[in-house]
């Protein structure tokens, strides 16, 4: 949908309006663009040691079977951390036990 200019100084006005709402719009696309370079120079001048990495193990992995195995390895390591020294402690409070004569496991006669 073109305006209808009744004379030529509308025409200008109208001109002189689109100019200056180019000029701001190339002004914020230069602001805009100096934005993106600062950006761009400062992350890629981050060290190493400030860019966040994923731990090296095979649960961040992209494979389902490696991410698998390596939720069964962890768990498999938590039972036997909390497992052998439970094991320990009954191994040995058994021992003790059956030192002081009493029978853990009910003596049933034979016939």
């Amino acid at each position: 949908m073109s305006q209808q200019f009744s004379n030529m100084s509308e025409l200008l006005t109208y001109l002189e309006s689109l100019e200056n709402r180019i000029q701001t719009l190339e002004n914020d696309n230069r602001v805009l663009q100096d934005q993106k370079e600062f950006l761009s120079k400062y992350i890629n001048g981050l060290d190493k040691t400030e860019k966040p990495e994923l731990p090296s193990t095979n649960i961040v992995s992209p494979s389902y079977i490696k991410r698998a195995f390596a939720v069964w390895g962890h768990y498999f390591v938590a039972n036997l951390i909390i497992s052998i020294p439970i094991a320990c402690a009954t191994a040995i409070a058994t021992y003790f036990l059956m030192q002081q004569g009493i029978n853990i496991i009910p003596y049933l006669p034979t016939p």
